[in-house]
């Protein structure tokens, strides 16, 4: 029998693991959505680690306030300048402020074209979630924060999916992410508002 070639395969994508690392975790999620694991270099994941998490909370520790949007504008200005990810075919886009906008076409153009997004958006507070597909009524994405299944059993426009771990395990209306308020996954309105898109060309 053949043996199977497992560095082929894609990983499923996985939760963050304290109450701060979303950013972390939705980056290096956008790299096993695009990537089989054989293809995935090391140093990825080592600058997503060092530049994520660069918050400082109250009391002086580091992280506790999450990344910051900046953070993830030097991320995707390293992966487009970076040679080596350059022949991988890795590229960014970073949209900001009024571009911020689930009808954009640059947005969904990427999309098209097998890209993902990280989304800033509200879930009691700023939290990042990643983008694997939009239609014409639903954004497909995966929320690394974990939930149990039944926790948008009231909400109307989210529905938890447990059974997609390589693609989304949330359903959400499109008019959620543009409706200017504080629910989850209403998009961030503010001067650090960003959709960070990665694909590959």
């Amino acid at each position: 029998m053949e043996q199977k070639n497992h560095a082929n395969m894609k990983s499923p994508l996985q939760y963050q693991i304290t109450e701060y690392d979303c950013g972390q975790a939705t980056v290096l999620n956008a790299i096993r959505y695009l990537f089989n694991r054989g293809e995935i270099p090391p140093i990825i994941i080592k600058y997503i680690t060092q530049y994520t998490l660069d918050t400082i909370g109250e009391n002086g520790q580091i992280g506790m306030c999450g990344t910051s949007p900046y953070a993830m504008d030097y991320l995707s200005n390293w992966i487009n300048k970076s040679e080596f990810l350059s022949r991988l075919g890795l590229h960014a886009i970073v949209l900001y402020k009024s571009e911020v906008d689930i009808n954009n076409e640059k947005l969904n153009y990427y999309m098209d074209l097998g890209g993902v997004a990280i989304f800033r958006v509200w879930s009691e507070c700023e939290h990042y979630v990643l983008c694997t597909g939009i239609d014409k009524e639903n954004v497909y994405i995966f929320d690394p924060y974990y939930l149990d299944d039944y926790d948008y059993d009231d909400d109307k426009d989210c529905i938890v999916v447990p059974n997609k771990p390589f693609k989304y395990n949330r359903i959400v209306r499109k008019k959620r992410f543009n409706s200017n308020t504080k629910e989850d996954f209403s998009f961030v309105k503010d001067d650090e508002r960003r959709i960070l898109i990665l694909y590959r060309k």
